[in-house]
């Protein structure tokens, strides 16, 4: 059984560099996590922090029983390691899903407006910002400073301008609730999906939820997703 929380983060936690571990004295590593609860005990006093103070002294804690034994310190840091290659993997997944919306079929360049609203973006899903640039020069797509952006012959098949704030804003809302990421996940479709695919699922489930009742907060988010879809992309 393992000696540590796998599904939890002590390194984001406590402000630590796994590779930093590798070579830091222990002291040095036990004198800062000693610093954050220090903080931490300080703000468990307050009732508007207790609960979250209180958990966080007791994630410290756990890591510091990792820290009495070398050997589960060496899996909680290869652990570490995979986990953020996954997580890296999905929000690069996700950063893509977005710049095909923005860019759509044959363009190379994003507006700045795009750009801004992509970075708040990833803010909201704590997404660090490297991953968004990384994604960009992977796709080789530059940022424009014009409010409009040339779009190729035969368009793109999505309507424009593409990543409109109220909709991303609605859009966003409405697949927290349904706990999706994307709307692909939202369809069950993988993000190679064509543009018909997606509609054509979008349609029949869309079908659907509009009939179903009662209209339960659920309903209404799924209903009001797939109309979005359907309004964003256009007849193909």
């Amino acid at each position: 059984m393992s000696s540590f929380d796998e599904t939890f983060d002590y390194l984001t936690l406590l402000g630590l560099d796994p590779a930093a571990l590798e070579v830091q004295p222990p002291e040095e590593i036990r004198e800062r996590i000693n610093r954050r609860k220090k903080e931490w005990t300080g703000q468990a006093i307050n009732p508007l922090y207790q609960q979250q103070a209180r958990a966080n002294l007791e994630r410290a804690r756990q890591f510091e029983r990792i820290l009495d034994t070398p050997e589960a310190l060496q899996a909680y840091l290869g652990f570490h390691s995979a986990a953020t290659i996954e997580r890296r993997q999905v929000q690069d997944q996700t950063i893509g899903e977005f710049l095909a919306v923005a860019a759509g079929a044959g363009r190379k360049e994003i507006t700045a407006e795009q750009h801004a609203l992509l970075v708040k973006v990833c803010e909201e899903r704590a997404i660090p910002a490297d991953v968004l640039e990384a994604a960009l020069r992977a796709r080789r797509l530059s940022v424009s400073e014009n409010d409009t952006v040339t779009t190729a012959v035969g368009g793109p098949p999505y309507r424009q301008p593409a990543l409109d704030r109220a909709l991303m804003t609605q859009i966003a809302g409405h697949l927290r609730l349904l706990d999706k990421d994307s709307f692909y996940e939202l369809l069950d479709l993988p993000a190679t999906a064509s543009p018909a695919k997606v509609v054509s699922t979008a349609r029949i489930l869309f079908d659907r939820w509009s009939k179903t009742l009662p209209k339960t907060s659920t309903c209404i988010a799924w209903e009001k997703s797939l109309q979005a879809c359907l309004t964003y992309l256009k007849d193909v």
